[in-house]
């Protein structure tokens, strides 16, 4: 039992990485089915997986990441750098279901809000996205800052000569551009 405990305690950021990306997507079920039906989640679910799923690995990733820097960081008392990341993984959480909205605002009376949400809807799965990259990267350069990966492993130490700084700027400028490029595009469709 002891050995048990252990393992999990060791393993337990790969259990929170899957149950948070299995989460979203109930979360994403959810909420379709409360303003529509389950048969409607399931088709949008199959109409827009190669969006779902990249945003559902993507959270899970982040919160796999952060407990196990977590883990590492308590016991060097620097918590506080992980901080940001984890707002990264609310605010990509939000972002992607955030055009659900478009279901239930005209019931509210808010149908410019929900025709508005509507035509952005990929710009909201964009920011989501690049939310999660972002995210990942910044949490990979946390990892490698306090050298939290095992430096015998051939894999991780390619991944680990990256320039995170380098990365994380060309991410963010890459994913401000398709974010603005989807919204004009959005724009000049909804005029």
């Amino acid at each position: 039992m002891i050995g048990m405990m252990q393992f999990m305690k060791e393993k337990l950021h790969y259990l929170a990485g899957a149950v948070a990306a299995l989460l979203l997507i109930a979360f994403y079920f959810a909420i379709l089915t409360a303003v529509n039906s389950f048969s409607h989640a399931l088709s949008e679910l199959q109409r827009m997986w190669y969006f779902i799923v990249p945003l559902s690995i993507g959270f899970g990733t982040q919160v796999g990441l952060y407990f196990y820097i977590r883990k590492f960081l308590a016991e060097k008392a620097a918590t506080a750098s992980v901080a940001g990341a984890g707002g990264l993984s609310g605010a990509s959480m939000v972002a992607c279901c955030a055009h659900h909205l478009t279901d239930f605002l005209p019931i509210l009376g808010l149908s410019a809000a929900a025709i508005f949400l509507d035509k952005y809807q990929l710009t909201f799965i964009l920011i989501g996205l690049f939310s999660n990259f972002i995210g990942v990267v910044y949490m990979l350069s946390v990892m490698k800052k306090h050298k939290l990966f095992n430096s015998e492993n051939e894999f991780l130490l390619r991944i680990f000569s990256i320039n995170f700084d380098r990365a994380l700027k060309l991410s963010f400028t890459l994913g401000l551009a398709l974010v603005v490029l989807s919204a004009l595009f959005a724009l000049n469709n909804f005029i």
